[in-house]
């Protein structure tokens, strides 16, 4: 579906002139590396929403919400050990809220001042 959908806004964004899509498809065809790399991030891409489909599947979407968080903080502590980016105290601690966030909400952690009700298979 992204793939029809992002199709879809190329040719009309080709259309509107926004975008030059017979210089793209040619930068793609000339430089290698860039059909390369274009290449192995569509494959990347694919193979992330399937192991999330198959993570939330056979376990929760708890889980995948921390799997998403835990990819985030990782690609942040790469770009902090490169020199990319910059320690920020305050992202550190957005990157905490939404683990404690994630794990209050799927009920893995209980905080005693929250009431919990005992929810049935067939309620919504």
């Amino acid at each position: 579906i992204g793939v029809c959908y992002a199709g879809t806004m190329f040719i009309f964004l080709s259309f509107m002139n926004v975008v030059d899509a017979q210089a793209a498809f040619a930068e793609l065809k000339e430089r290698k590396k860039v059909l390369f790399v274009f290449s192995l991030y569509f494959c990347t891409a694919a193979l992330l929403h399937y192991s999330a489909t198959v993570v939330t599947k056979h376990s929760s979407a708890v889980l995948r919400a921390l799997l998403d968080v835990s990819r985030s903080a990782l690609i942040w502590a790469v770009e902090i050990s490169f020199g990319w980016d910059k320690f920020s105290f305050s992202e550190l601690m957005g990157f905490a809220a939404m683990v404690f966030g994630t794990l209050i909400y799927g009920k893995t952690v209980n905080v005693p001042c929250f009431a919990y009700t005992d929810e049935t298979e067939g309620s919504l």
